[in-house]
């Protein structure tokens, strides 16, 4: 799942934000917005995650994960520039190749085995969240910039 801002009213505030203190501010704010959503989406897609029962029979009998449950170690970037805003992606993609990449199989299915989707639920969760952060941070430097208004 990649978290990344979009909408009218974000695009907006945004905008104001950017004619108030100028691109640099806007970016800054920006790369807060994701990283506070990237960390917001994080545990909620390690408590979506299936889980085995016993960990020992996950993986093949050639590769077995190292470091616990996949649930337990879901990877997060950092924000990173992407266009004209940040974004950073949390969970597992069809590219990936880590010690945990028979995650996408579980998330997306196989021929054999259907998919248990937790990514597309875990953004679906975060979504209303991830827009009221990106609105308290907008404000926030608009605010710093212009005053409060009452």
């Amino acid at each position: 799942m990649q978290i990344q801002l979009d909408g009218t009213a974000l695009q907006e505030l945004a905008q104001a934000l950017e004619r108030a203190a100028g691109d640099e501010t806007r970016a800054a704010a920006d790369k807060r917005i994701v990283k506070r959503g990237a960390d917001l989406a994080k545990p909620e897609m390690e408590r979506r995650i299936p889980r085995a029962r016993d960990h020992s029979t996950s993986g093949s009998a050639t590769s077995k994960p190292s470091n616990g449950p996949a649930a337990d170690n879901v990877p997060q970037e950092n924000p990173k520039k992407d266009g004209e805003g940040y974004s950073a992606k949390v969970g597992w993609t069809l590219e990936d190749n880590s010690e945990y990449f028979y995650m996408k199989f579980v998330n997306w299915g196989t021929l054999k085995m259907p998919p248990r989707d937790f990514i597309t639920p875990t953004a679906q969760a975060v979504e209303p969240q991830l827009t009221k952060i990106a609105e308290e941070e907008y404000q926030e430097e608009l605010d710093k910039h212009l005053g409060k208004f009452k």
